[in-house]
């Protein structure tokens, strides 16, 4: 509990830089339900209910949810090129480019997320969200990789025996699905091909 109210506080932080707040992004409990439950079923339908919502962008024309993305504390839901709903996983985002009037957001794996910022532009806040956006994905990726004692799924590798005897090194949470590249945790169903995520050795 204590570690999301952390994460709150630190999200809110970043937002709160943008000009005091951006214009239709939900953090956390105040997302209305309404518009949530059009985002999910828009584009986020791979999006479970244990997930913590951090931050929803509407996009709508009419605030009613069904464009924009949702960013939950391990992947990012939004539309692909062709405008259909994908995620990624936040440890698989390689660059994110602002190109007007959104944002395009390459990955490791799978196709690039397109993000539309049409809303906030109006409000002169579509490089604002880019920046807001960038800043909160760094936090989570970094939040990720140490949920335990040594970075999880992506811990260093060790290089001679003399590490490994000095080096405490946790069991991972997080590791690439050995089917399709994906980052998903260990143990469970990838979101991609549904096949189990191992550890890797």
């Amino acid at each position: 509990m204590a570690n999301n109210q952390k994460l709150m506080q630190d999200v809110q932080a970043i937002v709160n830089q943008q000009a005091g707040g951006l214009h239709r992004v939900h953090l956390f409990n105040s997302i209305p339900q309404k518009t949530l439950t059009n985002a999910r079923r828009k584009y986020a339908k791979a999006l479970e209910n244990n997930e913590t919502v951090i931050a929803l962008y509407d996009n709508s024309r009419f605030g009613s949810g069904k464009s924009g993305f949702i960013l939950t504390a391990d992947y990012l839901y939004g539309r692909d090129l062709a405008g259909n709903g994908i995620f990624i996983h936040i440890k698989d985002v390689t660059q994110i480019i602002f190109e007007e009037p959104g944002v395009t957001i390459r990955a490791r794996v799978h196709s690039p997320l397109r993000l539309d910022f049409a809303r906030a532009r109006e409000k002169g806040q579509d490089r604002g969200l880019f920046m807001a956006l960038g800043e909160i994905i760094e936090l989570l990726d970094s939040r990720i990789s140490y949920t335990k004692k040594a970075p999880t799924g992506y811990r260093k590798e060790i290089s001679s025996p003399k590490d490994q005897s000095t080096t405490p090194v946790s069991v991972p949470v997080y590791a690439r699905c050995r089917s399709c590249g994906a980052t998903g945790k260990i143990g469970t169903l990838c979101k991609f091909c549904r096949n189990v995520v191992e550890a890797r050795n």
